[in-house]
């Protein structure tokens, strides 16, 4: 979720505005958010319980979506988890970004310069000099 809120974040401490340009990353971090609460069981206040499943693709005629098989009352408690999760998450890359803001105004300049940035070019304006290729964990023994 932080990295999906990074775009979002940068713009609010930038220019102390948001455009619709994040609107696409809010959205799949809201998605996992809710995906988090009501798939994954991962709220203490709602317990070890799901409360919304993925619709069967092979089922015929196709479930309502928006059949829901819990109360108002939990469906507010969801929105609450989903509002905390995203705010928890915003907190955090507000935070890290406010304590990079140098890097961020650099990489900001590197983008209206040269329109992308490569890895060799982000590992050099945030000062790692070793640019060997990463490789999973597994592979590095």
């Amino acid at each position: 979720m932080d990295v999906l809120l990074g775009g979002r974040v940068a713009e609010e401490l930038a220019f102390g505005d948001v455009s619709t340009g994040a609107q696409n990353d809010l959205q799949l971090a809201t998605d996992m958010a809710r995906h988090m609460v009501t798939q994954c069981g991962m709220s203490e206040r709602l317990g070890l319980a799901t409360f919304e499943q993925a619709p069967a693709v092979w089922t015929s005629p196709p479930s309502a979506p928006d059949k829901k098989g819990y109360s108002e009352r939990t469906a507010r408690a969801i929105g609450a988890e989903i509002a905390a999760l995203l705010g928890a998450a915003h907190a955090r890359v507000t935070a890290t970004l406010t304590a990079k803001r140098q890097l961020l105004d650099a990489l900001a300049q590197v983008l209206l310069d040269k329109e992308t940035v490569d890895r060799v070019a982000l590992d050099a304006l945030l000062g790692q000099r070793d640019t060997a290729p990463v490789r999973p964990a597994a592979d590095q023994r």
